[in-house]
């Protein structure tokens, strides 16, 4: 076995790196909370995920996206300045990465969770509210096992949804 060189972040153009396969994926936290940010890096990293940045609004976001070129971004809805859902939008076009949102406005049928799978985001999580330690215990697992499954998303062709005609399927030869 050893090192084999892949595709940091799954398939996304220039960003090789010589990396063991298996290893970590790198993610970068982003919630204009700074006790959810801690709570958010504590449990991925407890959970083996190696947090490389961290962001407290949607223009931070894109910045530091830019700058560190993650393999996972776990993104708020509602912050301040640029929400979660334009700052997707904004490094779909820029940087296409893979985009887990997290938030308390990401439950099923929620109008929030919609826009961001329009704007590029690959899944989505609630993230814990209420009794936050007891509720962390259980999201430890799910959050580890979204954030491994989304990092091989590929998301080349992803980005804010517009009325765009389908492709035509290749013809046989």
């Amino acid at each position: 076995t050893g090192d084999l060189s892949r595709p940091v972040g799954g398939t996304r153009p220039g960003r090789w790196s010589s990396v063991t396969l298996g290893s970590a994926p790198e993610v970068v936290v982003v919630d204009d909370s700074r006790f959810m940010r801690g709570l958010i890096s504590d449990t991925l990293e407890s959970g083996g995920v190696d947090v490389v940045g961290e962001a407290e609004d949607g223009e931070e976001a894109v910045a530091v996206v830019k700058d560190l070129r993650p393999d996972v971004v776990t993104m708020d809805v509602n912050m301040p300045r640029v929400d979660g859902i334009e700052a997707t939008k904004r490094i779909m076009e820029e940087v296409p990465t893979p985009i887990l949102m997290l938030s308390a406005y990401t439950e099923d049928g929620a109008d929030e969770t919609f826009e961001a799978l329009d704007a590029g985001a690959v899944d989505f999580i609630a993230k814990p509210g209420g009794e936050v330690s007891a509720a962390v215990t259980d999201l430890e697992e799910q959050l580890v096992e979204l954030v491994e499954s989304v990092a091989d998303a590929d998301v080349a062709d992803r980005g804010p949804s517009t009325d765009r005609p389908a492709e035509p399927e290749p013809e046989p030869h």
